[in-house]
């Protein structure tokens, strides 16, 4: 598997920030990073980034070569892209933070009372709201999290993580 050159405002398209001119002598580490993060990923999310990515293919030509339809190429794409973002996040922000400062940690990961966030959040109940648990957490932390989105993806690619 060849990965070829990405340029600078791919890589933060990617790692979800805006590329600065005097950035551009940090890019190869960067790239290297984003490399083995791709690697990372289960297949068949990786092959798939590759390819469009990488290797510059459509949706039609990778599901072909994967085996899967372009709408399912198309979706795991971006579960895989947004699983690579909030890996990405951290990294650039701790290695790189003036050159990235709008790479933010996940506000649920940041805040001091993230235990007790957890513990309310994973005993919500089918058919409970989202809005019934910022409740319970404006109570309980004095923090509501708007939009709900906030605390789906922290449960979905945060929780058990030490980082956000």
């Amino acid at each position: 598997m060849k990965i070829i050159y990405l340029d600078p405002l791919m890589l933060a398209e990617i790692a979800g920030a805006e590329p600065e001119p005097e950035f551009e002598p940090e890019l190869e580490r960067l790239r290297d990073i984003i490399r083995k993060e791709v690697l990372a990923l289960e297949y068949p999310a990786g092959e798939i980034l590759i390819r469009l990515y990488f290797e510059g293919m459509d949706a039609e030509a990778a599901a072909a070569e994967i085996g899967l339809s372009p709408e399912s190429v198309i979706k795991i794409s971006r579960e895989a892209l947004h699983v690579l973002k909030n890996r990405l996040r951290q990294v650039v922000h701790k290695r790189w933070p003036k050159f990235f400062p709008s790479a933010e940690t996940c506000p649920i990961c940041a805040h001091p009372e993230r235990a007790e966030i957890e513990r309310i959040i994973t005993a919500k109940i089918d058919s409970e709201s989202w809005g019934s648990v910022n409740r319970k957490l404006k109570k309980s932390v004095g923090r509501i999290f708007n939009p709900p989105m906030i605390i789906i993806n922290h449960l979905k690619y945060h929780r058990g993580t030490n980082n956000g």
